[in-house]
């Protein structure tokens, strides 16, 4: 679920305050499909609206249903807000403190938090140091996730702690039901090990914003801090000048690796780590990450990294015939495959996780992967769900023959079994009720 769809997701009443929000406006506007956005520059200096005859005859023929997905995509934000003139004509206008919003940005300058950045030194930290402990900090939690690690280290000089197995938890990632009720990886569990970071990150940050929600501050103010984050770049915050909601929001995120604290004398400092700016650019990889994966035609599998956590998610489905400490080599066997599957993941996602992590010796290669492995771990896939289980129910001990045989007649297109011998019949339970109004229609048509 990306931040569209979670936007969606949520009630009116809560999708309305967003909008007073010129941070989370932008951001909303840079994440919708291309089409959508296209239609909000075209009524963006159109504050009247525009009639629904004049935006149906915008799309081609070909275009018709991304003109569909992207019309509803903007009533269900309500992005599009429809309204009748005085002749009954249906119009649609943006919403209009969004409008204001996107239309201000174009003149904007800096952010919220400028009031005294200028006069900030800059931390004592380089690019680099600052990538790897955003990397530190997210690989203590995916450890932790995958069972290598007991506990997630709090972060130095850090009066406040974040409870992120609880918010594992809480997402359903891990269970509390391992040895001596210690956190456990649940299948969701191996599912989120395999989605890029992003979608990690903002999975995990949804949970956070939900338990901060009316405890600490509105979604609102936590949604636009975590956005805004991603617009620092280079600059720094002053801990002690932001107000004390965002202060322990920003602590919190010093935990998760999206901010960096340092110290400059007496002021801290915290600076906006590549994490931040995965979250509000949407990308699937922080700026400046390699991949580390190569994977041959005979299935083997070449990873060049030392990381644990990547060593740890390819051993989910890679057996591992050879460990150096920058190298892991391994096969991909149907055994090692079919475990992974069993755990929750899908062969597509193993798929996309080797493209994703692809070496840059491979990445100009078409395809990233051979087609004869992604082709196998597919198959294989299909292997583990020839069979599907839906609910369905059955019918039967019928009070006459007659009362059967009508009944099976009538929803003979529904049912995925009728049996004559012992007079049953299964239909799938989304079709309840409709049966049971059969069945009642039908007994006081016959008296029974």
């Amino acid at each position: 679920m990306d931040i569209i769809e979670y936007l969606e997701s949520l009630p009116t009443v809560k999708v309305a305050p967003l909008y007073t929000s010129s941070i989370i406006c932008r951001v909303i506007l840079q994440h919708l499909p291309p089409l959508a956005a296209q239609y909000v520059a075209r009524l963006l200096l159109v504050p009247e609206g525009t009639s629904e005859a004049l935006i149906s005859s915008w799309p081609t023929r070909e275009a018709a249903t991304a003109h569909e997905v992207a019309l509803e995509t903007l009533v269900r934000l309500n992005l599009f807000q429809g309204y009748r003139d005085k002749l009954g004509q249906q119009l649609y206008r943006l919403h209009d403190a969004f409008r204001d919003h996107i239309c201000a940005s174009g003149s904007a300058r800096g952010l919220a938090w400028n009031s005294s950045l200028q006069d900030v030194p800059r931390a004592n930290v380089t690019p680099e140091s600052i990538a790897d402990y955003a990397q530190k900090r997210w690989e203590e939690i995916l450890l932790f996730l995958v069972g290598s690690a007991s506990t997630i280290p709090a972060t130095s000089a850090n009066s406040r702690t974040l409870d992120v197995p609880g918010l594992l938890v809480a997402l359903g990632l891990m269970s509390n039901d391992g040895p001596h009720h210690q956190p456990r990886i649940t299948e969701a569990g191996f599912k989120y090990l395999l989605l890029d970071t992003f979608q990690q990150l903002w999975t995990l940050l949804r949970q956070y914003a939900a338990q901060v929600e009316g405890t600490e501050a509105s979604l609102a103010v936590v949604l636009e801090f975590l956005l805004q984050l991603g617009s620092l770049g280079c600059r720094p915050l002053v801990l002690q000048e932001l107000p004390p909601v965002e202060q322990g929001l920003a602590l919190d995120m010093c935990q998760l690796g999206l901010l960096m604290p340092s110290q400059h004398g007496t002021t801290r400092l915290l600076l906006a780590t590549p994490l931040a700016r995965v979250l509000a650019e949407g990308g699937t990889q922080p700026s400046g990450t390699r991949g580390f994966v190569i994977v041959e035609t005979n299935f083997r599998v070449y990873a060049y990294t030392s990381s644990a956590v990547q060593q740890a998610i390819l051993q989910f489905f890679v057996r591992c015939d050879v460990l150096l400490p920058n190298l892991f080599v391994g096969s991909i066997t149907r055994e090692s495959v079919l475990e992974a599957l069993e755990s929750g993941a899908t062969g597509d996602q193993i798929v996309a996780y080797l493209r994703q992590h692809a070496h840059p010796r491979v990445e100009a290669r078409v395809p990233t992967v051979p087609g004869v492995v992604t082709d196998q771990i597919r198959l294989w896939d299909k292997e583990l769900r020839r069979l599907q289980a839906t609910r369905s129910v059955l019918y039967s001990n019928f009070e006459s023959a007659d009362l059967f045989r009508r009944f099976a007649e009538a929803v003979r297109h529904l049912a995925v079994y009728v049996g004559q011998e012992k007079q049953q019949v299964v239909v799938p339970a989304e079709h309840h009720e409709h049966c049971k109004a059969e069945i009642k229609a039908l007994k006081l048509e016959l008296g029974i």
